[in-house]
């Protein structure tokens, strides 16, 4: 795999961090409403994505179900978007939700790349193609992922062409204009598949930038540059790399149960291709494994040592850094969950959703079939969504 940058390092600003500048924080949370679960009367499949509008409403993305309930700030179910099809306002296979700027809803296929909309009611709207207007007849990009925020429509996904041995594939992250032309690449790699050999590489089908990104207040988009290294590159709306933010550390083994899941999943693509995959599993995880940028700016981490010895109480340890990029502190939410199976979402808003469930529910999302999860299938049973506000916080 070939990993490319749009953007010339040496003009980026470098820095360097290694140990923070505050004593360790905390972030208390306290819980408003929960939806989902065994008793709730909102059923929900597999949750894969969950947003907020700024009217304080919460839009859920249901991969299974292909729709998106609504709740309101206080809780309540008051609308239920799409459904699975190929007619207006529907959709199949969806991978992502966003809230565009003129207030519609952006529902995410895998493919083609567009964005299904509606209005907040549901009124089917004219679909948005993104790669251009021919974007769904000629080369239809894939869409792994998309996210929106400050004027900024920011799209991970790729593209294949066919060759002598399989398939070409540019894997990449950028922004999207306002006319759906995707704009050069911020990150970007190439992956040679060769159906001969049927060989696949976790390392090349998700690279790190489509693992995790985020876009801050400003319109700024930080992602990680590669797998193995604690770097984040920063760009601004206009694609240019203006910060490196580093890191020392020292990334850990996957554990059994880390490989394994990354075995069922190759092992489920491998039904829907002729001849046996080799899927090769990474030794370790990547280690950035989400961002969020809030409000002040600050840029919340989420590493591979995030969820390693916690004390009671604390679902998982976050690096901070400052505006400046600065390594800033290490701050601990207290709330309930298991970061092995439950995911933080952290809202611009200031709230903050609890999914359970999200881990598995992450990987079951890829168009790979039904995932066997073995042992842990029952985990996947019922999915359910805590709405938090802050508490306290230091």
């Amino acid at each position: 795999m070939v990993i490319l940058a749009s953007s010339i390092l040496a003009d980026a600003d470098t820095v360097k961090n290694s140990t923070p500048a505050k004593e360790p924080g905390a972030l208390r949370l306290s819980e408003q409403w929960r939806v989902g679960g065994d008793n709730s009367e909102i059923l929900l499949g597999v949750v894969s994505e969950a947003v907020s509008d700024d009217n304080g409403n919460i839009y859920i993305l249901d991969n299974q179900l292909c729709r998106v309930s609504v709740i309101s700030p206080e809780g309540e179910h008051i609308a239920t978007l799409s459904r699975e099809g190929d007619g207006p306002g529907e959709v199949r296979t969806p991978r992502d939700v966003v809230i565009l700027d003129d207030g519609s809803v952006g529902i995410a296929p895998l493919f083609p790349s567009k964005l299904v909309r509606l209005t907040p009611d549901g009124t089917p709207l004219p679909s948005f193609i993104m790669g251009g207007k021919d974007g769904d007849t000629t080369t239809p990009y894939v869409t792994i992922g998309c996210e929106t925020r400050a004027g900024v429509l920011l799209m991970a996904g790729h593209h294949s062409v066919p060759s002598d041995l399989g398939q070409d594939r540019n894997h990449f992250l950028r922004t999207v204009a306002k006319d759906g032309t995707l704009n050069a690449p911020l990150r970007e790699s190439e992956e040679i598949l060769d159906f001969t050999s049927m060989r696949v590489e976790e390392k090349d089908v998700l690279p790190a930038f489509h693992i995790a990104h985020a876009i801050g207040p400003d319109g700024r988009i930080y992602t990680p540059r590669s797998r193995d290294e604690y770097i984040i590159e920063v760009y601004n709306p206009d694609g240019d790399l203006e910060q490196v933010i580093e890191r020392e550390f020292n990334n850990r083994d996957r554990t059994s149960r880390e490989t394994n899941r990354i075995k069922a999943v190759f092992a489920a693509a491998s039904r829907q291709v002729p001849g046996e995959l080799n899927g090769i599993v990474e030794p370790k995880n990547p280690v950035i494994a989400s961002l969020f940028v809030d409000n002040n700016h600050r840029l919340w981490v989420q590493n591979s040592h995030s969820a390693d010895n916690l004390p009671d109480g604390v679902f998982m340890t976050y690096d901070v850094f400052n505006a400046d990029g600065r390594f800033d502190q290490q701050i601990s939410v207290f709330c309930e969950g298991d970061p092995a199976y439950d995911e933080l979402k952290f809202l611009p808003d200031g709230r903050v959703l609890l999914i359970k469930g999200l881990v598995l529910a992450r990987w079951s999302a890829f168009d790979f079939g039904t995932v066997d999860w073995g042992d842990e299938e029952d985990d996947m049973s019922s999915m359910e969504i805590i709405c938090f506000t802050v508490e306290t916080s230091n």
